[in-house]
C-alpha cells in the first residue's frame, strides 16, 4: 500500500508514516519526517511538534479534514480545497451520517473516513470551495463547543 494516501493525525502517526516513507523512497529519516509532517498538514516536522505541544493540556485534540472539490469552467481549472479543524471529540461522536442532511452547511457532505468529510458535488470556483469548507468548519466548531447537534 502506498503511503501517499495516509494522513496522520498524531505525532506518533507522523513518526510511523516517516518510517514507511524512509523504506519506500530510500531517504534519510529526517527528510522522511518532514515529508510525513507535510502529509499531515504541517510545514515540516518541527512545525508539527510545536503544533502538538501547543495543544491544550488535559484536552485531547482530534483533527477533522474537510475536502471540497471545485471546477472553474470559465478560467479552466479544477482542484480540491482541504481544511483541517481541531476538535475536542472525534468526528463520529459529534455527528452521525444521517445528521449531515439536517443542517444547511453540512448538506451534500459524506464521510470519507472516520476523520474526513468530503463534499459530494463540485462547486464553481476555488473561492467557493474555500467558503464551503469554512462554513463546515464553523458548524463543526459550534457543535463541538456547545455539544448541540443537528436533529
Amino acid at each position: 500500500m502506498s503511503s501517499a494516501s495516509i494522513r496522520p493525525t498524531t505525532l506518533d502517526g507522523i513518526k510511523r508514516l516517516a518510517k514507511s516513507i524512509k523504506r519506500e523512497q530510500s531517504i534519510q529519516h529526517v527528510r522522511a519526517l518532514d515529508v510525513a509532517a507535510k502529509q499531515a498538514g504541517y510545514e515540516n516536522f518541527r512545525h508539527a511538534t510545536r503544533g502538538f505541544e501547543n495543544a491544550k493540556p488535559g484536552k485531547s485534540r482530534y483533527s477533522v479534514f474537510i475536502s471540497v472539490y471545485w471546477r472553474d469552467r470559465t478560467a479552466g481549472g479544477d482542484g480540491r480545497e482541504t481544511l483541517t479543524v481541531l476538535l475536542t471529540k472525534p468526528l463520529d461522536e459529534l455527528l452521525k451520517p444521517a445528521q449531515l442532511a439536517n443542517q444547511r452547511s453540512l448538506t451534500g457532505l459524506r464521510f470519507e473516513g472516520p476523520d474526513h468529510l468530503a463534499r459530494k458535488y463540485l462547486v464553481r470556483s476555488q473561492s467557493d470551495a474555500r467558503d464551503a469548507a469554512c462554513q463546515v468548519a464553523r458548524t463543526l466548531q459550534f457543535v463541538d463547543a456547545t455539544q448541540l447537534s443537528p436533529s
